[in-house]
């Protein structure tokens, strides 16, 4: 997840019933503000990350650990939009069709193997759905997003998918204090994983451009929102229950630990493939990697990003 500078007071379990699919349960942190939600892993224009002192290589290189809770080794990605169609960047879906289809089978998703437990992991892109109704204008919770996925999951006939990540993208960007963040919840007694990508169209601290040759000309605001996106599904597919399967000591998952750390252009499968986006933890390179354990960087240049997982549980 990507999150910074919100402190965590406690934990609270917060459940609702469902129409049509039934319970809900997601543990949420509490902060001292009074919002509370499940996993949060990204944070938009409130502060500059980029400006904060490097992570010590001692403190980096806490491996992550086995919780052995669910792991999703072969995923089902779907994209939903939010919003009206003119107020998402004009070559946003087109982008992420691109960035979730070329995902399989790519030096990139390697990077996750290790975790995988004897596996090799796998994503398929499935389709996407549109919903122009107007999404949130305060800070969405874990629910709010489950009911969102849940109606557009039962308008198109469609069941809930115990390996699916739906990742929703929304047209506007709320005041909140993160870029993205994924979760669990139940849907219809099938647990599925969530990501919230909100719009992040100029917002600088949410990503950092690099001069790399090669990068698909898209927009600004559909490079960050795919970086985002690439960050919350890998999340999503080593610790889908957050804070249950791979994370370190301090509760950070695969991408907490190298948030912002980009060594090289990634391509992916398919023409005009070739993405910016960063790098992940590796417990075999002791390091954050790009693709499988080459182009390693130094665990010591990495910005440090204060973030905190939080366990979203069902019930």
């Amino acid at each position: 997840m990507r999150v910074f500078g919100a402190s965590v007071a406690g934990l609270l379990t917060v459940s609702l019933m469902m129409i049509g699919y039934g319970h809900v349960s997601v543990k949420s942190p509490s902060s001292g503000g009074g919002r509370a939600y499940a996993t949060t892993t990204a944070a938009p224009a409130a502060r500059p990350v980029i400006a904060a002192a490097a992570t010590p290589a001692s403190a980096t290189a806490r491996p992550l650990i086995d919780h052995k809770g669910k792991i999703v080794t072969n995923s089902k990605t779907y994209a939903i939009f939010w919003g009206k169609a003119a107020d998402f960047p004009a070559d946003l879906r087109p982008g992420v069709k691109a960035l979730l289809s070329g995902l399989n089978q790519s030096a990139y998703l390697a990077t996750i193997d290790q975790y995988m437990r004897g596996r090799t992991a796998s994503t398929t892109y499935v389709r996407s759905f549109a919903d122009i109704s107007q999404p949130p204008t305060i800070d969405p919770t874990p629910q709010v997003v489950l009911a969102e996925v849940r109606k557009v999951l039962r308008r198109a006939e469609v069941r809930p998918n115990p390996n699916a990540v739906y990742l929703v993208f929304t047209s506007n960007l709320p005041p909140v204090d993160y870029c993205a963040w994924h979760a669990s919840g139940d849907i219809g007694g099938v647990t599925t994983q969530i990501a919230l990508v909100p719009n992040t169209s100029g917002v600088t601290n949410c990503y950092v451009p690099k001069d790399f040759a090669g990068v698909a000309d898209y927009s600004f605001g559909t490079r960050s929102m795919a970086d985002n996106a690439a960050h919350e599904l890998l999340e999503a597919m080593t610790d889908p229950v957050p804070g249950t399967a791979w994370v370190d000591v301090n509760f950070e998952e695969i991408g907490d630990k190298c948030d912002f750390v980009y060594s090289s252009p990634v391509a992916l499968n398919g023409t005009r493939n070739v993405w910016q986006l960063q790098s992940q933890w590796s417990n075999q390179a002791s390091s954050c990697v790009q693709v499988g354990v080459v182009n390693q960087i130094p665990s010591w240049s990495k910005p440090h990003r204060p973030s905190h997982s939080t366990r979203a549980s069902t019930k």
